[in-house]
C-alpha cells in the first residue's frame, strides 16, 4: 500500500519531516522481496529541497518511489506578526547604552549591587525568556497559532526544560517570560547575565522558518554557534540573521547587558504544517539543545547534545 511522505532531500536521500529518519528511495514496486537490490531513485535534482514522496516504507526504505513534486512556498510576509509591537524604545535603548557605557569604563567586577547607576535587579549565568507567556492584560499580543499548537503554550516548554537541565548542571538561570514587557514608557528591570536567549515560534502569515535576532554585531559569532547546532537536525527554512525590525530590536534586549551574547531564538514557523508538525512533539527536546548550547557558552556544566529526538 503506497502512502505519501514529505521530507528533505539530504545527500541523495529522503529526511522524513515527522521523524528524524533517513530513508532510501526506490522506484521498483516489489519491495525487498527482489533478490538484487536495485538503483536508488534519482532525486538528485531535489537536492536541499522539501518534497512529495509517493510510495510503501519498509524499514528505512521507501519501495515504489514516485517524487509528487517540490512543496511550494507561499508568499512571504515580510513582517513577524508574533512580534508586532515588540521593539525597545528609545529610552530603553539609551539606557541600555548607558549601562554598556559604564561598563566599559570600570572593572566588570564592580557596581553590580550598588544603589548607583549600575545596580542590577539580578544577576546569573544565563537569562532564559519564554516569549509571550504570562504577557501583561495591557498587551494583546499573545503570539503565533496554529491548528495544533500556540507559541504562548510551546515556549514555556521549552524554557522549563532548559531551565531544569541547566540548573542541575550547576548553571545559574534566570527564567523569565513576557512580563518582563513594560508600558507607558517604564525601562523596567535590567539584568546581568552571560548569555541571554529569547525563546519564540514565527507566525507570519507567510512561509518562513528558523531564525535568530541581535542588536549588535558582537552577538554573531553566538548565533553563527546555535545555527551550527540547530542545523544538525533543522532541515527546513533559515531566514536572514535580524530579517525583520521586530528581531533586530527586540524588546528583551533591553532588559539584559551580557558578556556574551543576547539572541532572540525563533524556532521554526506555526503557518508551516511541516514545520509545527516536526515541533510539536520536539518541545522538551528543544529545552535540552538549548541547554546544551548555553552550557558551552559560559563554559560550565557541560550539557550534552541530546543527539536525535527519539520517536516513542
Amino acid at each position: 500500500m503506497s502512502d505519501e511522505y514529505a521530507g528533505v532531500v539530504k545527500d541523495g536521500n529522503l529526511l522524513l519531516d515527522d521523524t528524524d529518519k533517513v530513508v532510501e528511495t526506490y522506484s521498483h514496486p516489489d519491495a525487498p522481496m527482489v533478490a538484487e537490490t536495485p538503483e536508488k531513485l534519482d532525486l538528485s535534482e531535489y537536492e536541499g529541497e522539501h518534497i512529495n514522496v509517493k510510495g510503501s516504507l519498509y524499514g528505512n526504505q521507501l519501495w515504489g518511489a514516485e517524487v509528487l513534486g517540490p512543496i511550494a512556498d507561499v508568499e512571504e510576509t515580510p513582517n513577524s506578526s508574533c512580534l508586532e509591537g515588540e521593539q525597545m524604545s528609545p529610552e530603553q535603548i539609551a539606557r541600555k547604552r548607558a549601562y554598556e557605557d559604564a561598563l566599559e569604563a570600570q572593572d566588570e567586577n564592580l557596581g553590580l549591587t550598588t544603589a548607583g547607576p549600575l545596580a542590577f535587579d539580578g544577576t546569573a549565568d544565563v537569562l532564559i525568556q519564554a516569549g509571550h507567556f504570562r504577557h501583561h492584560s495591557w498587551d494583546h499580543n499573545t503570539g503565533a497559532e496554529s491548528s495544533i499548537g500556540r507559541e504562548i503554550d510551546w515556549t514555556p516548554i521549552v524554557t522549563d526544560e532548559a531551565t531544569r537541565i541547566l540548573e542541575e548542571a550547576g548553571v545559574s538561570v534566570i527564567k523569565t517570560d513576557a512580563s518582563l514587557k513594560t508600558h507607558s514608557g517604564d525601562p523596567g528591570k535590567i539584568f546581568k547575565v552571560s548569555i541571554a536567549v529569547f525563546i519564540h515560534f514565527d507566525g507570519s502569515g507567510g512561509v518562513t522558518g528558523a531564525s535568530i535576532g541581535y542588536d549588535h554585531d558582537s552577538d554573531k559569532p553566538a548565533a553563527d554557534v546555535w545555527k551550527e547546532i540547530f542545523s544538525r537536525y533543522w532541515n527546513f527554512r533559515w531566514m536572514d540573521d535580524n530579517y525583520t525590525d521586530a528581531e533586530h530590536f527586540y524588546y528583551g534586549f533591553a532588559h539584559t547587558i551580557t558578556s556574551d551574547a543576547e539572541l532572540l531564538l525563533e524556532l521554526g514557523d506555526l503557518d508551516t504544517i511541516q514545520q509545527e508538525q516536526w515541533l510539536k512533539p520536539r518541545l522538551k527536546w528543544l529545552g535540552a539543545l538549548v541547554a546544551h548550547f548555553l552550557s558551552q557558552r559560559v563554559g560550565k556544566g557541560n550539557v550534552p547534545d541530546p543527539g536525535p529526538f527519539q520517536v516513542t
